[in-house]
This record gives C-alpha cells, structure tokens and sequence, in this order.
C-alpha cells in the first residue's frame, strides 16, 4: 500500500488484529473509534498518517 491509498477504517483494523470486522463496526456505532480527534462513520477511508484511537488507546497505522 502507498501512502496515497487509503482503506474503509474496518478493514485496516482487522488486518491490524484489532478485533473482528463486525465487532469494529460496532464499536464505530457506539463512538468507541475515533480518527484525527473525530468520532469515526462506518466505511471511512483512513489511510497510514491518520491518527486513528479505539477506546482512547493511539493504534498504530505504519504496518498496514
């Protein structure tokens, strides 16, 4: 992946081992995630340099 490219936010964090697709998207609608300071939307694309936090823990994005 380049660094232009960027992916709906439930499929990195699954690849990332973050949790199951389906849990994240849940997770999303109870406004646990959050990208850049704002509450996260289902399907959002992030890409490597957004900062990206799940129950206020920083994930990181570098190896996706």
């Amino acid at each position: 992946m380049t660094a232009f490219q960027q992916e709906r936010i439930q499929k990195v964090l699954a690849q990332l081992g973050v949790a199951s697709r389906r849990t994240i998207e849940t997770w999303i609608n109870e406004g646990k995630i959050s990208v850049n300071g704002v509450k996260a939307t289902l399907g959002q694309p992030i890409g490597p340099h957004d900062r990206v936090q799940v129950s206020g823990k920083t994930v990181t994005l570098r190896n996706y």
